[in-house]
């Protein structure tokens, strides 16, 4: 299973209000993938815009700044450095120059408002703690001074104004530990609270991060939160409506969603919680090509 775990992570930016559409990118059924899709969260419509990634891959990070996504490192036939993904305005694809650092897949992708980063990941050997990524504004590649407080794949991430959230995820064993890495001095600490699983999707309101779904040894379909303010979580606040895990997880200014992934095949399912009330929601779109092991990205 954890062959096939995605970027369990999914990006979520911070305060995603100005966010219309979510994006799959890429993933697995049967064969990589390089198909983008994904939901228009006005009307909860199905997306499929004709850009597709270069590299077909899986198990890439996504990262969003307010006018692109990217998916970075992945699995090809090995594991990869690629960036590239979408340009939101025109929905064509981009393939900047800037490649990650170190050749990894399931990192997990966290943003800041000027930055994405790259975090964990599987080298093919072992597990990493690196952070790296992508400069925004220039497109030039970045690494961080800070790693993980432990070498990690798999995990659950999410964005906050502030911080980015590393959740769960697996090192010798599922893991049960929150990283956090604040944007503004880059540096990494472990909170108290707790997640002990992988390949989750992440989502984010203003206020709240949520892992939902993942797999520790089995899928789950739980929806669990953590309190921005005081970083403790809360566990099934609502559910998904199916288990699953290595789905593609994105944000609106109102919703989280959890778009594709493994329930034991790859699905086009698309569900996920509605914040205000933090009740489970399940949109009559469809990804248009079912797929495990995506990543999510957000964006006008």
């Amino acid at each position: 299973m954890l062959s096939m775990v995605l970027c369990g992570q999914q990006y979520v930016a911070p305060a995603p209000s100005g966010a219309a559409n979510g994006y799959a990118l890429g993933g697995f059924n049967g064969s990589n993938l390089s198909e983008i899709d994904g939901i228009q969260f006005s009307d909860e419509t199905a997306l499929n815009p004709s850009a597709t990634l270069s590299v077909a891959r899986r198990a890439a990070a996504g990262v969003s700044s307010t006018s692109k996504g990217y998916a970075m490192g992945g699995i090809v036939s090995a594991s990869s450095t690629e960036i590239d993904g979408i340009q939101f305005s025109n929905n064509t694809a981009i393939n900047p120059s800037a490649t990650l650092s170190v050749a990894r897949f399931l990192p997990v992708g966290i943003s800041s408002s000027t930055k994405g980063y790259a975090v964990g990941g599987f080298t093919g050997s072992a597990n990493s703690n690196k952070i790296d990524g992508i400069l925004f504004s220039t497109e030039a590649a970045i690494t961080a001074s800070a790693v993980l407080p432990n070498a990690n794949r798999a995990g659950t991430s999410i964005s906050s104004l502030t911080k980015g959230y590393y959740a769960g995820g697996y090192e010798s064993a599922y893991s049960s530990a929150i990283y956090t890495f604040l944007f503004s001095t880059e540096t990494t600490t472990t909170i108290v609270a707790t997640s002990a699983t992988s390949a989750a999707m992440g989502a984010a309101s203003s206020s709240n991060g949520y892992i939902m779904g993942g797999n520790t040894g089995t899928n789950t379909n739980v929806i669990s939160m953590i309190d921005f303010a005081t970083e403790a979580t809360s566990t099934l606040v609502a559910t998904l409506s199916i288990s699953r895990n290595s789905a593609a997880g994105v944000s609106s200014a109102t919703s989280g969603y959890a778009m594709g992934g493994d329930s034991g095949v790859s699905t086009t399912r698309i569900d996920g919680i509605l914040f205000s009330n933090n009740t489970a929601i399940i949109p009559s779109a469809v990804l248009s090509v079912a797929r495990a092991s995506t990543c999510g990205v957000q964006g006008t």
